[in-house]
């Protein structure tokens, strides 16, 4: 393995490690380097609430503070990992992946904390 290749492995081990999903390194008339890795958001857990029918809901939460930005609309069918919506934070962008089939009950627009619900699915049987 040569040089170039053993410093981006090393690059990338320490965004791992650290939890980075972006970094630029810009060397003016040398160098121009972004990167952006993609991370694996934990697992959903589905939240049962009461309801007549047993209707499953599932809740996304917000893994960061940002901006969120629905892509899908309200009572829009969606299919599990189709995006939709994005929070934006610091220029970077973090895709949120429906986690099963179903109709889209709520969704949130707008600054959004970690943790805050973003979006709730009724899920399709």
């Amino acid at each position: 393995m040569n040089n170039k290749m053993k410093v981006l492995k090393e690059i990338l081990e320490l965004m791992k490690e650290k939890g980075w999903t972006f970094l630029k390194l810009e060397y003016p008339r040398l160098l121009k380097i972004e990167i952006k890795r993609s991370i694996q958001l934990p697992q959903q857990k589905a939240h049962q609430l009461p309801q007549q029918k047993a209707q499953r809901k599932i809740q996304i939460k917000s893994p960061t503070v940002g901006i969120f930005y629905p892509i899908v609309q309200q009572h829009q069918i969606v299919q599990r990992k189709e995006i939709i919506g994005k929070i934006k934070i610091l220029g970077i962008e973090y895709l949120i992946e429906s986690p099963a089939d179903g109709k889209i009950l709520f969704l949130k627009e707008g600054p959004v904390e970690f943790g805050e619900t973003i979006a709730e699915i009724e899920v399709s049987e």
